[in-house]
């Protein structure tokens, strides 16, 4: 959490955690508090990631405003008892966003969606989750991010940083 002012939120997605805006950061107007969360089982969360229970995008919108209202973010906000944010979702978290959205319009001050989409996923990509959530299950989350995390880069940037996605795998 950092700054001061309306809230923001910043929420990463899939097999990242919220580093992934650090570089964004410095660069935003500095006349917002941006939260940044870990989800479950990403970065410093103090949540395991149980890969046995499913996991619903609802799940982890819920899980987001628990671990929010459990440490009073928004005590001091000028709604009342009740959140008023902006959200930003990269990826997964852009699903979360607009999980959110769809279930507490009143809470949403603006939502943006960082390559992400609020269309339902096509028959091939939905078959392409299955496969990864059986390759997890048989194989583990590690074995899974080394493969994913080098894609998730332009191999102009993956060749020159080679020890840099190394270090993403390790995290």
């Amino acid at each position: 959490i950092t700054g001061q002012g309306p809230v923001v939120f910043l929420v990463h997605g899939f097999a990242e955690d919220g580093r992934v805006w650090d570089d964004l950061l410095p660069l935003l107007p500095k006349e917002f508090t941006y939260i940044i969360p870990d989800l479950p089982g990403s970065g410093r969360s103090e949540q395991a990631l149980d890969i046995a229970v499913s996991l619903s995008i609802d799940s982890l919108a819920d899980q987001l405003i628990e671990g929010l209202s459990q440490e009073n973010i928004f005590k001091n906000s000028a709604s009342g008892p009740h959140p008023h944010f902006r959200i930003v979702g990269h990826s997964m978290g852009g699903y979360i966003a607009l999980s959110l959205a769809e279930r507490f319009p009143q809470w949403i001050h603006s939502l943006v969606l960082y390559h992400s989409t609020p269309r339902t996923d096509a028959p091939e990509k939905m078959a392409l989750r299955k496969k990864s959530i059986d390759f997890i299950r048989k194989h583990g989350s590690g074995a899974f991010l080394s493969e994913v995390i080098p894609n998730l880069y332009s191999r102009e940037y993956a060749a020159g940083y080679p020890e840099r996605i190394a270090e993403k795998i390790k995290e």
